[in-house]
């Protein structure tokens, strides 16, 4: 009984030693390596170093751009146009980040000469997903307005009660348009680079993909290019999310 406490203590102290460590190591050194390695002219290090550094779920901007003009540096257009493209869609606000990628990319775009599949039918619809989720959140805040200049009224007017059910109208329809933004954000079309030519478009082509539920006996390795002629599937591989 001592030797297995003995073990499992040794082994907690080297979980929590391993947790400290994961904790102290610094997440930009990647980044910084990065740099260091543009700064030398070692362009395929500098994007392992970025790349290694960038996380989807949590994108930054600044290594999205150093991506896309590392690529764009080694001669990868369509893989610098998804960069550029991740960088825009990280950066909703003016930034310099954002001002240079959106140049970049009608750099890349114009040696590219690449297609733009403009969307259609459900994927119209989720290129307005922000549009959605912006009413949405704008009715909300005009419910709780409502709902606020009701207060000092509620005993002394009847009409108290007509704004009260107009709030919760209002609310209502917030919360409706929201859940669809979200829905279209979550599990509607989404927009992709094809960094390989597929379906009849050239490598660099930005288009609106969906899995490919139907054609395919694997769903997640299959794209389906939505408003190209046939929408025709493309393997995974040669689709780059832009959001992924």
């Amino acid at each position: 009984m001592r030797a297995r406490r003995a073990g499992l203590l040794a082994l907690g102290l080297a979980g929590a030693t391993l947790w400290v460590l994961a904790c102290a190591a610094d997440p930009y050194e990647p980044f910084a390596e990065g740099n260091r390695r543009f700064r030398r002219g070692e362009l395929e290090g500098a994007f392992a170093a970025y790349a290694a550094a960038y996380e989807p779920a949590h994108p930054d901007p600044r290594l999205a751009y150093n991506l896309g003009a590392t690529a764009h540096r080694l001669g990868r257009l369509p893989e610098a146009v998804l960069w550029y493209r991740r960088t825009l869609a990280a950066s909703p606000l003016p930034s310099p980040a954002r001002r240079w990628a959106a140049d970049n990319l009608e750099l890349a775009r114009q040696a590219l000469a690449t297609s733009r599949v403009h969307p259609t039918g459900a994927a119209w619809w989720a290129a307005r997903r922000g549009a959605f989720l912006l009413a949405g959140c704008l009715l909300a805040w005009a419910a709780l307005l409502a709902e606020l200049a009701s207060l000092p009224i509620m005993r002394r007017h009847r009409a108290a009660r007509g704004v009260r059910l107009g709030a919760l109208a209002l609310g209502a329809a917030g919360a409706l348009l929201f859940a669809a933004g979200w829905l279209l954000a979550a599990r509607g079309p989404r927009e992709a680079v094809l960094l390989a030519r597929c379906g009849g478009l050239p490598e660099g082509s930005e288009v609106w993909v969906s899995p490919d539920d139907e054609r395919s006996a694997s769903p997640r390795g299959s794209f389906r290019l939505l408003g190209a002629p046939d929408e025709p599937s493309c393997p995974a591989a040669t689709v780059g999310l832009v959001e992924p």
